[in-house]
């Protein structure tokens, strides 16, 4: 007995819905976000590394945290840091110690001239001040 057996052919569905399909205005939104989501994490970073970087020396972190809270100025934080390199002196002992930092105070208005010395009379005036 032979049987022939048929092939029967594949099964298509068939609907008449079309396909999803995007927008090319979906794939710029997405595009954009990722973008924005680089560029914030990557100026998080940066800022993170640059942080990292101010409070790698703990003798400068403990300077700029004592002389934020006696009020002294990022310019007059600039000129003590000046006047504290070149006596060999630690910034940082200048605001710890108002005898040493009188005297070098002292020192550093005979050295200086014009704004230095005005901003050297501000300081002593301010830290000074008993």
């Amino acid at each position: 007995m032979l049987m022939l057996a048929a092939q029967p052919e594949p099964l298509r569905l068939i609907t008449t819905e079309s396909p999803p399909t995007s927008s090319p205005g979906e794939f710029w939104l997405i595009v954009g976000i990722c973008l924005l989501v680089f560029v914030v994490s990557s100026l998080g970073a940066v800022y993170l590394l640059w942080r990292r970087s101010l409070d790698s020396d703990p003798s400068d972190f403990a300077f700029r945290a004592m002389a934020r809270r006696l009020g002294v100025s990022r310019h007059e934080r600039r000129l003590l840091r000046e006047i504290a390199r070149e006596r060999s002196i630690p910034p940082a002992a200048l605001l710890t110690s108002p005898a040493a930092l009188a005297e070098t105070l002292q020192e550093a208005r005979r050295a200086h001239e014009g704004d230095d010395r005005k901003t050297i009379d501000r300081i002593a005036r301010r830290l000074l001040a008993t």
